[in-house]
């Protein structure tokens, strides 16, 4: 299907807790890594509120969860760096099947480009069957091969959902994209600055976006309705040739094209 303009479509269709500051390694004193299992007796979920840092989410046939958080500093002297990894903290928690892994960042904390600044990077691996919670303030987040609800918010960074299947996805950022491949169920898309594209996917979607393009590909007929709307960019709707649905589409600054047959 052409790039169909400015629109807006409507389809029918037990308690452990561990908080961790380890020294600096004698190796490299400007970084250090932090690891750390846990147990579960059942199907768990991970939740991660990370602030200046970046957190990965990926399934696994393990039944255990593995935390790994690298900290590293940049544009730091040693004395700068042994700073910025002492004031950052990680708390690493676990409250029956529910893992925490948390990062707070000080307050008075500098991060300008050229300014020693401390790159964090949270690294989650849990059971393939598992929700998963992740909120973070200054970094992106990537979510790969789960399947379960799947909610992950960002103040400032792109999202990305890789093969997740069988419940909902809600994905939310402020200033980023949001990037889905081979995923299916019911997708809640919402960013206010940045691009939103579904490739490859199985269900039902709400994206909006108030700055930029939707592009969404879906390899089978939904089987309920659907909105798609930009405030500021075009958006491309790929659907299976035998779809049979009610299109309502307008467009406020452009015009609006379908190449599948249309009764008006």
């Amino acid at each position: 299907m052409k790039a169909i303009l400015p629109a807006v479509l409507r389809t029918s269709f037990g308690l452990l807790a561990l908080s961790l500051a380890l020294p600096l390694s004698a190796a490299d004193a400007k970084k250090d890594i932090i690891e750390k299992p846990f147990t579960l007796t059942e199907s768990g979920k991970p939740i991660s509120n990370v602030e200046a840092g970046s957190v990965t989410v990926t399934g696994g046939d393990s039944k255990s969860v593995m935390v790994k958080v690298t900290r590293e500093a940049e544009n730091a002297n040693d004395t700068e760096a042994a700073k910025l990894l002492e004031d950052y903290e990680v708390i690493l928690s676990q409250d029956g099947n529910i893992i925490r892994a948390d990062g707070k960042a000080p307050r008075s904390n500098s991060w300008g480009w050229n300014k020693p600044r401390l790159k964090v990077r949270f690294v989650i691996i849990v059971p393939r069957k598992t929700d998963a919670e992740i909120g973070v303030s200054g970094g992106s987040t990537k979510v790969e091969d789960l399947a379960g609800t799947i909610s992950t918010k960002t103040a400032g960074g792109s999202i990305s959902l890789r093969t997740v299947e069988g419940g909902k996805a809600c994905a939310s950022t402020s200033g980023g994209s949001i990037h889905i491949t081979g995923g299916s169920g019911k997708f809640d898309l919402r960013t206010a600055g940045g691009s939103i594209k579904l490739e490859e996917g199985k269900g039902t979607v709400d994206a909006r976006t108030s700055g930029r393009s939707i592009s969404v590909q879906l390899s089978e007929v939904p089987k309920e309705s659907m909105t798609l709307k930009s405030a500021g960019g075009g958006i491309s709707l790929k659907l299976p040739a035998n779809t049979s649905a009610n299109l309502d589409a307008s467009a406020a600054g452009g015009s609006v094209t379908c190449d599948l047959p249309v009764i008006v």
